[in-house]
């Protein structure tokens, strides 16, 4: 699985494509707990990764992480599955505390902060209303 990853990861996320496997690895353990895979037929076709923060300041730095933050901070999501996306945000949404209010990420193609209503964004995407999934497939 972790070799699937390392892979889609460099294949899908721009910020990586020239990490080293060492890396990759380093990061990916960074995340431990607050990262997820997505496996269909015996390949990784999603990985996901969120940090808390309690305030929009905190998104830029890629090591803040408060587990009381009432923002789930989406740092990396990639698929190559249109499905994978739901299932990474209902694993976020499982592991999510009470505490968190709001969703939040930067637009991969516009570098601007996005911020959500965590419940609202999540029954969107469940319900097929939002087309995330279907975005990523086309990259």
């Amino acid at each position: 699985m972790t070799h699937g990853a390392i892979n889609l990861l460099r294949e899908k996320w721009g910020n990586c494509r020239n990490w080293s496997d060492d890396q990759l690895l380093a990061w990916m353990s960074y995340f431990k707990g607050r990262i997820a895979f997505i496996q269909h037929e015996g390949q990784c076709v999603g990985v996901g990764a969120v940090r808390f923060i309690s305030d929009l300041s905190q998104s830029d730095d890629w090591q803040a992480n408060d587990p009381e933050g009432s923002i789930a901070w989406v740092e990396v999501v990639v698929a190559s599955k249109e499905d994978a996306v739901q299932s990474l945000m209902k694993v976020l949404s499982i592991r999510c505390g009470k505490h968190v209010t709001k969703i939040g990420g930067r637009n991969a193609a516009t570098g601007k902060v996005r911020l959500f209503d965590f419940d609202r964004y999540c029954n969107l995407l469940f319900n097929k209303r939002i087309s995330y999934g279907r975005k990523l497939q086309s990259t």
